[in-house]
């Protein structure tokens, strides 16, 4: 099996994956929040609620999170 050599700058190009994975999530769990039916959150977007905890993630962030575990690896 060969040896995979990774590039130098692999540790910066890894830091900037964990910080687009860290957006994404936060951005795909506000985004979960507001699924839901028309007219609740329409209204909830009218009156700028913010939505209450737990904000969970979803399978886009999961599927995100392999992405960057496969690249850190090779």
């Amino acid at each position: 099996m060969p040896t995979e050599t990774l590039p130098p700058d692999h540790d910066e190009r890894m830091e900037r994956a964990r910080r687009c994975l860290e957006g994404l999530s936060l951005g795909d769990a506000f985004g979960e929040r507001f699924s839901g039916h028309k007219d609740v959150v329409q209204g909830q977007i009218a009156r700028r609620e913010l939505p209450g905890a737990p904000w969970q993630w979803t399978d886009d962030t999961a599927m995100a999170a392999a992405l960057v575990e496969v690249l850190a690896e090779h």
